[in-house]
C-alpha cells in the first residue's frame, strides 16, 4: 500500500517479499496512485491483476490505512530537530521534493492495530552537516509534526517520541545524532533549557555498547530485554524507583527516601560505559510501553580513581524470585574485563539475606569485613571463569 510504486517494490514483489497476504484491506493486491520508474517497472504493471491503481484520496486517507493491522509507515526525511519536528521536502527555501502523503501515512501507521510510523534519516548530510539540529533552519516546511511522530532512526540507533517531554525528546534524539555533533546539540538545548545545565552529556561522548543487548528469560519463563542504560531513561528509573517498597528501598540506599533526586538519577543513567556502567532489565521484551524492572551497575568514586568501582543491584519488588539480581551480578562480572574493571566492591546491610546469597552463590573469590552492622565485599575479578569473550573487538558470548 504506498502513493508511488517504484523499481525497487518491483524487485521485492517478484523475490517475494511483498505477496499482500497479510493485508486486511485489500488482500492480496499492491495498492498503488502512481508510479515512476524504468521500463520494467511499467512492463511489470502492464494488465498486471496483482496491482491496482486508486486515487490518492483512498490511497493516502489515514483512515483507510488505519483499517490494515500491523502497518509499518517508513518516511524518509531530510532534517529533524530536537523536539521532533520533521522536514521531509525541504531546507530552508529550497525545496527537495513536492508536497507529499508523508504525514498520512504516519497518521495511518499510528492508528493501525499494531502498526508503527517510523521516519528515518541518515545523521549526517553529504555536505558534513548534522541532520539533527537543535531548531529548523528558518523557512523550512515542518511536513510532520512533532505530536505526529513516534520513531525516529538514524545509523545509530531508536529514538521514541511518542508521549515523550521535550527534555527526554532532547536527550532521545542527542543519543541518535552523529557521535562529532553530540557536544554541540547538547549544549544548544541547555543553553535555551530543554533540558538542565547538570546534565553530565558523558553517554553522548561514549560509544554506546550494543553489542551488550540481549533478551534474557527468567527462572518462570519470563522474557525480558537487558540492554546498557541510557540518559533517556531517567523517567524510567524515576518511575521504577517509585515502584519500590519501602523495606527495597531502605535495604539498597541505607536510608528512607520519598524521592530520588535528579542529580542521582543523572548520576545513574547518563554513565561512560566504562568506568560507570548500567544494565537495565525491561518487560515485556519488545514494544514501547516496556517497564524497567531491574538495575545492576557498578559506578566509580570520581574523587579516588583507585578505588574499586562500586557494584549494586536491584530488583522490582514485584519481579523478586526470577533470578534477576544474580544474573545482573553475573553480566557486570562477565563484561568487566573489556572497560578494564578487574575489581568491585560492595557494602550490604547485615540484613540484606538476598544480596548476601547472590555474592556466595556467584563463587565470585571475594573478602569481607563487618562494620556497625554493614558488610564489605572485595571482589577480585581477575580470577573469574568468564562467560563471555572480546573477539575481533566485540563482545561474544563462549
Amino acid at each position: 500500500h504506498t502513493d508511488v510504486m517504484t523499481d525497487a517494490l518491483v524487485y521485492l514483489m517478484e523475490e517475494g517479499v511483498i505477496n499482500n497476504s497479510l493485508k486486511t484491506v485489500d488482500r492480496g493486491r499492491t495498492v498503488v496512485s502512481q508510479a515512476y520508474g524504468g521500463r520494467e517497472l511499467y512492463e511489470f504493471l502492464d494488465r498486471n491483476p496483482a496491482v491496482e491503481f486508486h486515487p490518492s484520496s483512498y490511497v493516502n486517507d489515514p483512515q483507510v490505512m488505519a483499517r490494515i493491522d500491523n502497518l509499518v509507515s517508513i518516511v524518509g526525511a531530510l532534517k529533524v530537530d530536537l523536539t521532533g519536528q520533521i522536514a521531509t521536502d525541504s531546507i530552508a527555501h529550497n525545496f527537495y521534493g513536492s508536497v507529499w502523503s508523508d504525514v498520512d501515512s504516519i497518521r495511518g501507521a499510528r492508528y493501525s492495530k499494531g502498526g508503527k510510523p517510523i521516519v528515518i534519516l541518515r545523521s549526517m548530510s553529504l555536505q558534513g552537516r548534522s541532520n539533527i539540529v537543535f531548531a529548523l533552519p528558518p523557512g523550512t516546511g515542518v511536513a510532520i509534526t512533532r505530536s505526529d511522530v513516534e520513531y525516529v532512526v538514524t545509523e545509530y540507533g531508536t529514538a521514541y517520541l511518542d508521549g515523550k517531554s521535550v527534555r527526554e525528546r532532547c536527550l532521545a534524539l542527542i543519543d541518535i545524532a552523529h557521535p562529532i555533533f553530540r557536544q554541540e546539540l547538547l549544549n544548544e538545548a541547555k543553553k535555551y533549557r530543554y533540558i538542565s545545565e547538570s546534565q553530565p552529556g558523558k553517554s553522548f561522548l561514549a560509544e554506546y555498547p550494543q553489542k551488550l543487548e540481549c533478551t534474557h528469560t527468567t527462572k518462570t519463563g519470563k522474557q525480558v530485554f537487558v540492554r546498557p542504560i541510557k540518559a533517556v531513561d531517567e523517567d524510567a528509573l524515576r518511575t521504577f524507583f517509585h515502584k519500590l517498597s519501602d523495606r527495597s528501598v531502605y535495604l539498597r540506599y541505607f536510608r528512607k527516601l520519598q524521592s530520588m533526586p535528579q542529580r542521582i538519577l543523572q548520576r545513574y543513567t547518563d554513565v561512560n560505559y566504562s568506568s560507570d556502567m548500567a544494565l537495565v532489565v525491561f518487560s515485556p521484551a519488545d514494544g514501547p510501553n516496556r517497564e524497567m524492572v531491574a538495575i545492576g551497575q557498578w559506578l566509580s568514586d570520581p574523587l579516588d580513581e583507585m578505588s574499586a568501582p562500586e557494584v549494586a543491584f536491584q530488583v522490582r519488588d514485584d519481579w523478586q524470585g526470577e533470578g534477576l539480581g544474580s544474573y545482573l551480578f553475573r553480566r557486570l562480572v562477565d563484561i568487566s574485563d573489556f572497560f578494564g574493571v578487574h575489581r568491585f566492591k560492595a557494602d550490604v546491610l547485615g540484613e540484606n539475606r538476598g544480596m548476601q546469597a547472590v555474592f556466595k552463590n556467584s563463587k565470585v573469590p571475594h573478602v569481607t569485613r563487618s562494620d556497625f552492622g554493614t558488610i564489605t565485599y572485595m571482589f577480585d575479578l581477575t580470577k573469574v571463569e568468564r562467560e563471555m569473550v572480546l573477539s575481533n573487538g566485540e563482545i561474544q558470548e563462549k
